[in-house]
């Protein structure tokens, strides 16, 4: 073989090794392309994720939670009963309550042949402490607790149920409407925070 021949062997391998380095350049220029704008993509939907998180953290931390019990006392002689309801506010905020909407009623339960019923036509009200001191609204702290109390003078033996609600505050009927569109539900009127429980009025009472 000549030095020509040499020469032109070298050559040749020089461009093919030329060609494939700028091949390899070119696919690593492509996969760093790819890489880098996937990388991007990602962190923009991370950066995403972490704005709706802290709005919901945001959410949850500035959100009352206001949780209702009701017990029932006895008052003897005679069919009276007190129902004592207790409001606490298990959230992290200040909740108002709007005692002018609040309602305290003892329904009827009646017998009848495919079961138990109630009639609204007959409840009867009961007395608590907003009437005798015309209360309209209260402040509740987070964590804190209250009670309120309404007697009731039943006519007649029997099984009650007393039925306690009242309108939830502004701020809770705004998140409970947000809350049903989010989902897709018509709202159904005025949001009311509620408590319930039965009462047996005995026979032998006097």
């Amino acid at each position: 073989m000549s030095l020509s021949d040499i020469a032109t062997l070298a050559g040749a391998i020089q461009a093919f090794a030329v060609a494939i380095a700028v091949a390899c350049g070119g696919v690593w220029a492509w996969y760093q392309f790819v890489t880098l704008r996937a990388t991007s993509k990602a962190r923009a939907e991370l950066a995403k994720l972490q704005t709706e998180v802290q709005s919901l953290r945001r959410g949850l931390i500035e959100r009352g939670t206001m949780n209702l019990t009701m017990t029932t006392l006895p008052l003897p002689p005679g069919r009276m009963v007190m129902a004592t309801v207790t409001v606490h506010n298990a959230g992290n905020c200040a909740e108002v309550i709007n005692w002018a909407s609040a309602s305290c009623v003892a329904v009827p339960v009646q017998h009848m042949p495919n079961g138990l019923t109630v009639d609204r036509a007959t409840a009867l009200g009961g007395v608590g402490f907003s009437d005798a001191v015309q209360l309209h609204t209260s402040s509740m702290a987070p964590g804190e607790r209250q009670t309120f109390p309404y007697v009731f003078s039943f006519p007649s033996d029997g099984l009650y149920l007393i039925l306690f609600s009242v309108a939830c505050s502004a701020s809770e009927q705004t998140r409970l409407q947000a809350d049903h569109a989010a989902v897709g539900i018509s709202p159904r009127g005025e949001a009311t925070w509620n408590a319930s429980t039965f009462v047996r009025i005995a026979e032998t009472a006097t």
